[in-house]
């Protein structure tokens, strides 16, 4: 049996089209892959969202996924996001699609 840790998937972008996506994959199975059909038991996530998303389209796919509001790009944020989390698996899929939003970081 895999600890909690282990059991900890960590999903940036999870509000995105890619990211909901994924989440779907994980917490409700592909019925067209076998080795997928079902969601892996004990499965845990806790998804970034960027301040202001709208975290509802995540709470559909699953009521029971961490929401965690904060910015990618922010070295607190992450450490929050990533708190108590040692052996979980991270998968990056942010992505920064507005030029402003480069050119001005968070504070």
């Amino acid at each position: 049996m895999m600890n909690s840790a282990a059991n900890l998937l960590l999903v940036t972008g999870a509000a995105g089209w890619l990211g909901q996506a994924l989440l779907r994959a994980l917490l409700q199975g592909l019925p067209d892959v076998p080795a997928m059909a079902r969601p892996a038991p004990g499965l845990r996530v806790r998804a970034l969202l960027a301040p202001g998303e709208n975290g509802a389209a995540v709470r559909a796919i699953s009521p029971d996924i961490e929401i965690v509001e904060g910015d990618v790009r922010s070295r607190d944020d992450c450490a929050r996001f990533c708190r108590e989390a040692p052996g979980a698996t991270l998968i990056a899929a942010a992505g920064i699609i507005q030029l402003t939003s480069i050119l001005s970081p968070p504070g």
